[in-house]
């Protein structure tokens, strides 16, 4: 389960350089908190370090050709590791932390080179909750308000497409 507690946005500021001016606008930061949980999806090994079970969750990110991404993941537990990655729209995982980590792990990926719904996934040898700050990149909203906006668009869409097929049924 993954629920959205807060989203810090800055959307911009103006910088001014003579008689001409530029706007720089700064990437947004989105906080995510969750718990990864369920079946472990594997075992992995560390090389020297030894191997364990290795439990996820992904998270879906819209990112444009040249956007760089920023991804901040932190896991709560004594003793727990986290690993991030970051895969393409065909699923090549393209980035992420290089090991596993004590408790929180980063990477940052100064720009992808298409457009398209790409994948952030994060990692834990352990079950539990985990937190992760994403800067760049355009995640979806799945706050209450925004889940009741996507029904009701999606009701209507329903009602329309059905509305369609009688009208083709009745020409029959």
């Amino acid at each position: 389960m993954i629920r959205f507690t807060s989203i810090a946005i800055a959307l911009g500021f103006l910088l001014v350089s003579g008689p001409a001016m530029a706007q720089t606008v700064k990437p947004k930061t989105v906080e995510i908190e969750g718990e990864i949980g369920g079946e472990p999806i594997g075992f992995i090994w560390y090389g020297n370090s030894g191997a364990s079970f290795l439990y996820m969750t992904e998270i879906p990110v819209t990112l444009k050709a040249g956007e760089s991404i920023s991804v901040a993941a932190y896991v709560t537990g004594d003793g727990r590791k986290v690993i991030t990655s970051l895969k393409d729209p065909k699923g090549k995982v393209i980035g992420g932390s290089k090991t596993r980590e004590d408790k929180s792990a980063k990477f940052e990926m100064q720009e992808v080179n298409a457009t398209g719904k790409y994948t952030i996934v994060i990692g834990s040898d352990l079950i539990g909750q985990f937190r992760v700050k994403v800067t760049g990149g355009q995640l979806e909203d799945h706050s209450e308000a925004a889940l009741e906006a996507k029904i009701k668009q999606l009701k209507a869409d329903l009602a329309a497409a059905e509305a369609e097929l009688k009208a083709l049924k009745e020409k029959k």
